[in-house]
């Protein structure tokens, strides 16, 4: 079952939560980035956002020096957690990123501790396991020689585009990329999500939905389709991508 995340965080700790957000949603999960330079609680991504949204959300308060003694920080998470919304509940993960004081008002919550950056691997699964990620249901999608992750790049527009391919082996989580570029010299992070198809060597990714994750805004544009050859070791995938506006590019995919 795919779960809904806001990751609150202060714009200093944009870095750390840029990577969570594609950590959790190459995992399955929906993910949205909120922070205080976006704005009051009230008028807040995350509340033009919860009326549409039905089942668990979890809010993954990021902790350091930064975040730990203010004032928006605890606004938001006290405001969102007296609401009565029909149709959803709320979890609290704090995520300690540095050695900071917790707030009073989260020292009772569960939290995942990423202050030593040589343990994020095995503190991330920690997380994955808490938000009901990893089990994904019965039966395979994909031949498992293709399935996992992915990490490739091509050029559009003459600027490169590094991405983050996830196969999934289940039928409920979707397969999906997350795309990273500079545009304007500002960084663009977006999820594009797959059908798959694949037939003897030959993959197809056709994409369904597309999105900036930064905002989490849907995006209603012509998606990406790419026709990709798996290599004979399986540690590759290469191929053509052609793009909204029907422009191909080469592209190669290794295994991560």
């Amino acid at each position: 079952m795919a779960q809904t995340v806001f990751l609150i965080h202060d714009i200093k700790d944009k870095p750390f939560a840029r990577q969570m957000a594609i950590e959790l949603s190459l995992a399955g999960a929906t993910v949205w980035l909120d922070e205080a330079e976006i704005g009051d609680t009230q008028n807040s991504l995350i509340n033009d956002v919860l009326k549409d949204i039905f089942g668990h959300v979890y809010l993954a308060v990021i902790l350091s020096p930064n975040s730990a003694g203010s004032d928006w920080l605890r606004s938001k998470v006290e405001f969102l957690l007296k609401q009565q919304v029909p149709g959803f509940t709320i979890t609290v993960l704090p995520l300690v990123i540095k050695n900071c004081t917790v707030p009073l008002f989260l020292a009772d919550k569960r939290f995942a501790d990423f202050r030593n950056p040589s343990g994020f691997t095995t503190m991330l699964r920690k997380v994955i396991k808490f938000l009901g990620l990893e089990s994904a249901g019965a039966g395979p999608l994909l031949p498992s020689d293709i399935t996992g992750m992915w990490q490739g790049s091509w050029v559009w527009g003459g600027r490169k585009r590094d991405a983050n391919l996830f196969l999934s082996s289940w039928p409920t989580i979707p397969s999906r990329m997350i795309i990273r570029y500079l545009k304007s010299g500002v960084l663009t992070i977006v999820e594009q999500e797959f059908d798959v198809l694949s037939s003897g060597n030959v993959v197809k990714l056709i994409g369904t939905s597309y999105r900036l994750l930064e905002r989490g805004i849907s995006l209603g544009w012509i998606l990406d389709r790419f026709n990709l050859s798996i290599g004979e070791s399986c540690k590759t995938l290469e191929g053509i991508i052609t793009d909204k506006k029907g422009i191909q590019s080469s592209l190669l995919f290794m295994r991560t």
